[in-house]
């Protein structure tokens, strides 16, 4: 999975990634993972990254 094309591709969005795909992607990363849960996929699998130029860091809620 090459960043910089996804970056091109997925400019400041979220991004779900499995076994090297890209599931599905939003600018707002709560619609995102409602969205995966909907679609029932196993979040404990799936990558979920921020694409940006800007360095950022992001704390996400545990779901506990």
């Amino acid at each position: 999975m090459a960043n910089f094309s996804l970056l091109e591709q997925y400019p400041d969005q979220w991004i779900a990634v499995f076994n090297q795909e890209v599931l599905d992607a939003s600018s707002d990363a709560r619609k995102l993972l409602v969205h995966l849960r909907y679609k029932g996929g196993a979040l404990t699998k799936i990558l979920v990254k921020y694409l940006t130029r800007e360095e950022e860091v992001f704390i996400l809620p545990s779901e506990h």
